[in-house]
């Protein structure tokens, strides 16, 4: 990245500092009990500034804009009313960046994606049971339930994409790093990827490549979660291992 901005750790709602390009900066309007500007503003404005500089370039740009639900609800939060409003947060701090691009009038030429890393947290059970937030699939502490793996996989790019457009292709975020350069018309990083551009699905509806997916938990268990196609196969701990055909089952 060129530059960042933001909080590697949970801050208040109105911060005291920022880091910037990996350095703690004060936030003189929040300094000594001042509450004058929040997170989202603070992240809005940054945004702004940075379209306004592309605008004067005009060439391609990239800009990622992540928010942490640890930054905005606490992490095992119980309280379903609570969480709701947290979420909220969260989708009105998207609909500032979604403003920014539109009042700088570069939404036609724009491609918007909007994904998630993961599905629900395991330890919020009650939560997801209440919410329904993983559908009919289901979902597990150990993260690698259907769940816990499918994310929301959103895109607007006016003239390459149809409006309300459905795509039923198995992806991942392996694919985002080459579809977003094909996309802002720079080289790949050299070295095997383990990615597929999604560019000719989306504008041609060309099917992507067969590829194995393999997922495992960041201990050292044993468990594991291998998919190819609509087969999934998953490895317990003690060895015991089940296959499923997600179309089916």
């Amino acid at each position: 990245f060129e530059s960042s901005s933001g909080w590697s750790n949970p801050a208040s709602e109105f911060p005291e500092w920022i880091e910037l390009n990996g350095h703690r900066a004060l936030l003189e309007n929040n300094s000594a009990g001042q509450r004058r500007i929040s997170k989202g503003e603070f992240i809005a404005n940054e945004i702004r500034s940075y379209l306004h500089d592309s605008q004067r370039r005009r060439g391609p740009f990239f800009v990622q804009f992540s928010i942490s639900l640890s930054m905005i609800a606490a992490r095992n939060s119980r309280d379903l009313e609570d969480y709701q409003q947290r979420i909220q947060a969260a989708d009105e701090m998207v609909g500032r960046v979604l403003k920014e691009i539109d009042d700088a009038g570069m939404r036609e030429r724009t491609c918007i994606l909007l994904t998630a890393l993961t599905g629900p947290d395991g330890s919020m059970n009650a939560l997801i049971e209440q919410t329904k937030s993983c559908g009919d699939f289901s979902h597990s502490p150990n993260g690698l339930s259907e769940g816990n793996l499918r994310v929301p996989f959103l895109v607007c790019w006016p003239g390459s994409i149809a409006e309300g457009a459905v795509s039923e292709e198995f992806v991942s975020a392996c694919d985002l790093l080459p579809t977003l350069t094909q996309i802002g018309w720079v080289s790949r990083p050299s070295g095997k990827g383990d990615g597929a551009s999604l560019v000719d699905h989306w504008r041609n509806g060309k099917p992507l490549p067969v590829r194995r997916m393999i997922w495992k938990p960041a201990s050292d268990s044993k468990r594991l979660v291998v998919r190819e196609q609509q087969w999934k196969l998953v490895r317990e701990d003690d060895g015991t291992t089940y296959l499923f055909d997600l179309q089916n089952d």
